[in-house]
C-alpha cells in the first residue's frame, strides 16, 4: 500500500495486551523503571496515570 509505514513497536496500541512498551498488569515498578519519573509539566496526564495505576 503506498505511503504505508508499520507502526514502531514503542507506539503500538494492542487492546487488551499493552501500549507501546507497558502492558497491562504490569507492575507500577516495571513501567517506572522503563518510562522514569512522571515529568511534573504534564501534570494533567503523567503524574495523575503515574498515581492512578502504578501506585499500590
Amino acid at each position: 500500500m503506498p505511503g504505508y509505514k508499520p507502526v514502531p513497536l514503542a507506539q503500538l496500541v494492542v487492546p487488551g495486551i499493552s501500549v507501546g512498551q507497558t502492558a497491562i498488569n504490569q507492575s507500577g515498578e516495571d513501567v517506572h523503571k522503563k518510562e522514569g519519573t512522571p515529568g511534573g509539566c504534564d501534570a494533567a496526564m503523567g503524574k495523575r496515570y503515574f498515581d492512578m495505576v502504578c501506585q499500590p
